[in-house]
């Protein structure tokens, strides 16, 4: 284990760098997960992950009020098993280089479409391998969703480090959770991915755009909508339903800051163009009535 490892790991953190703080998550990141198939991906893709995650760092300290140390984020390929994104238990986050290319083919899919039910055969094209983007399609909006996919993905798991960390004063996730309780900080962690990429100024379609997809995706390969939830995580049609109702209930609200070491109203959660943005996306009633729809029409 290295110096800036032993630091992450031992006693009252220092404050790190952040070119620190990155060489932290990749070091932890080569020695915790043990698998000669893992390799850091390329200096452009982590660069625009490391983007979209120091623009996350603000309403997590500023506005949240949450104190300490912004994790490293490391961008992996390779190996076996999920390909997702996870919190280690320095803090750091590991984003797996997969969730980058499926959220630039989400945001194409999204912005690639005129109506709901365009959007929906979009996405099941995407779960089938097949969706090739228009010549049309609006590339400056489709990072846009693109990046807000990313963004809540990596804010989910920076929620999941504070509660590890327990600077938040909520319950910790533990080593073995399972079943309602793990659910519960899943559902917890959305709601934190949720709230700092909307305070970062990112598109509500794009960031639920990574629920929506999980809830087509499923549909696709013949499995339950209304399966009984169990494991560790929500089901995908529970998560969009939580995503498209948290945004839905703090659109009109204003934000409550900690700036200053008190809490005060500041300005409204959404933008204008945040809320044009949200006026778009389907309620998880009608994405299930399209993706009914689309499959009596599936040869």
């Amino acid at each position: 284990m290295s110096t800036l490892q032993r630091r992450a790991f031992v006693g009252r953190r220092p404050v790190y760098t952040h070119s620190e703080r990155a060489a932290i998550a990749r070091e932890t990141a080569m020695t915790m997960l043990k698998d000669p198939n893992v390799h850091l991906s390329s200096p452009e893709i982590q660069a625009r992950v490391d983007s979209v995650h120091a623009s996350l760092v603000k309403p997590l300290g500023k506005e949240l009020g949450i104190r300490r140390p912004t994790p490293g984020i490391a961008v992996i390929e390779g190996g076996e098993g999920a390909h997702g994104a996870s919190a280690l238990p320095n803090g750091s986050i590991v984003v797996h280089r997969q969730v980058v290319d499926l959220a630039d083919r989400i945001g194409a899919a999204i912005a690639s479409s005129r109506d709901e039910k365009e959007m929906i055969g979009n996405l099941k094209d995407v779960a089938r391998g097949r969706f090739v983007a228009p010549a049309h399609l609006d590339r400056t909006r489709a990072q846009e969703y693109a990046k807000a996919t990313v963004a809540f993905v990596i804010g989910h798991e920076m929620t999941h480090g504070v509660r590890q960390d327990g600077a938040t004063g909520q319950a910790p996730i533990r080593k073995g959770m399972w079943g309602r309780a793990k659910r519960a900080a899943e559902t917890a962690s959305d709601a934190g991915g949720l709230e700092l990429a909307t305070r970062a100024g990112y598109s509500p379609m794009g960031q639920v755009g990574w629920s929506l997809y999980q809830m087509v995706e499923t549909a696709v390969h013949g499995r339950d909508l209304d399966a009984k939830q169990q494991g560790s995580h929500p089901t995908p049609l529970a998560r969009y339903t939580f995503a498209y109702r948290y945004l839905d209930n703090r659109k009109d609200t204003s934000r409550i800051t900690n700036e200053g070491g008190s809490r005060q109203a500041g300005e409204p959660f959404f933008s204008a163009a945040q809320k044009s943005a949200f006026a778009s996306i389907p309620s998880p009633e009608a994405v299930r009535k399209q993706l009914k729809e689309l499959d009596r029409k599936t040869p």
